[in-house]
């Protein structure tokens, strides 16, 4: 396992709702083991050293048993999207740094159950000071499996207080805004981990037989 950056933390994406899927996303299995599990077991394969994860407001329902040293925490703009959850992982990690602006955090959504400790080294390897990368899949950024600055923290909330006629800042246009800004850069995804990308949104993405995307199903060759 090589060892990712010192001042580079993780943070699994883990509080929302799941209204589509109409069960706990944190909670579907992949190989017998939650995804919330799998993706903490993800970050520390790829070298992580500091985890946590974004769970939600504070009325959100129970995740799986964790690590009691994986701190939960919890969002600061309740209902406003995975960029609460990005913003929270951020404020996370520049506490951890001397110089909070100092280092990156990775970001990684729960419900992607074809994602790999591989595809998060290539990631990491792409990140410059400071600078973060996001995912370029196609034409298509994926802002949910990206590295930010943490330098970037501010624009983050900047983008959550925003005015009552728009309340809700996307993590796509926080994403594209650093683009722009040179403070995050574009990351060809490898074309040989097809699946890595692939979420679960609603009951007829997700596998009943606990098989992450691309795998054969049980009793399969």
């Amino acid at each position: 396992m090589s060892q990712a950056p010192e001042q580079l933390g993780g943070v699994v994406l883990a509080g929302g709702r799941s209204l589509r899927m109409g069960r706990d996303k944190a909670w579907l299995e992949v190989g017998g083991k939650p995804l919330l599990l799998r993706q903490l077991g993800l970050l520390t394969e790829a070298g992580l050293r500091n985890i946590a994860i974004a769970a939600g407001p504070e009325d959100r329902d129970p995740l799986p048993c964790t690590p009691a040293e994986i701190p939960l925490l919890r969002d600061l703009h309740p209902g406003l999207g995975p960029l609460a959850g990005v913003e929270r992982g951020l404020r996370w990690a520049r506490g951890l740094r001397p110089d909070p602006d100092d280092g990156w955090t990775l970001v990684l959504a729960v419900d992607l159950p074809g994602m790999s400790a591989g595809w998060l080294r290539r990631l990491i390897a792409a990140i410059r000071p400071g600078s973060g990368c996001v995912a370029l899949h196609g034409d298509r950024l994926e802002p949910l499996a990206a590295i930010y600055p943490n330098r970037s923290w501010a624009v983050a909330r900047a983008h959550l207080e925003r005015p009552p006629e728009n309340p809700k800042g996307s993590v796509q246009e926080f994403c594209r805004r650093g683009l722009e800004a040179g403070w995050m850069v574009p990351w060809e995804a490898p074309p040989g981990d097809p699946h890595a990308l692939v979420n679960w949104n609603t009951p007829s993405d997700w596998s009943p037989g606990g098989n992450a995307p691309g795998e054969p199903s049980r009793g399969q060759p």
